[in-house]
């Protein structure tokens, strides 16, 4: 990947799995950018970028995400569907990915995978 920039949002997840994603990205070579603390700038971001059903904690996390997009070549989003028996996460963040892809524009690609520990891994035939 050299020298390639991801951005991760400094914000939901972030909190809890941010040394893993980060050794992850650096051990491939990428520089990993991040926003830093949300302020009144990222959170005004979120709200005007956001629709505005969307929760509170989901509208700062735009907000994050507008302000990394023109310093990355990708986002790091996954989709954190479950990452302990029988406990799901809030539907918002299975779908945020999406969310972000179909409502904000001029973003640079997505880097969005699946955590999942229900989800088999290797081939099935």
């Amino acid at each position: 990947m050299g020298n390639l920039k991801i951005g991760i949002p400094q914000a939901l997840l972030y909190y809890e799995y941010f040394p893993l994603w980060k050794g992850f990205l650096e051990g491939l070579d990428a520089e990993v950018i991040i926003t830093g603390p949300t302020t009144k700038e990222i959170l005004d971001l979120g709200i005007r970028s956001a629709i505005s059903e969307i929760c509170f904690p989901v509208k700062i996390f735009y907000g994050h995400v507008m302000s990394l997009k023109d310093q990355v070549d990708y986002l790091f989003i996954p989709p954190m569907v479950c990452v302990e028996k029988e406990a799901y996460f809030c539907p918002k963040f299975l779908g945020l990915p999406d969310m972000i892809k179909s409502s904000l524009s001029s973003i640079p690609p997505l880097i969005e995978p699946t955590i999942d520990i229900n989800k088999k891994i290797g081939y099935q035939y």
